[in-house]
């Protein structure tokens, strides 16, 4: 659960960087409702770090 914790703070703190999308909201929902699954958590950042071409990350 800590490493859920610590990956969700992270997104969030990329997000707060950025400028709020329906992207986000749809990831964090998933991320709420699939948090037992890793494959979807991992899936989610590759998403988010292609997202923003690695750039300001």
């Amino acid at each position: 659960m800590y490493f859920f914790k610590l990956i969700a703070n992270s997104i969030f703190s990329l997000i707060s960087k950025h400028i709020l999308r329906k992207e986000f909201f749809i990831i964090v929902i998933l991320l709420i409702r699939y948090k037992h699954c890793l494959v979807v958590l991992l899936a989610c950042i590759q998403y988010i770090k292609c997202f923003f071409g690695l750039k300001n990350i």
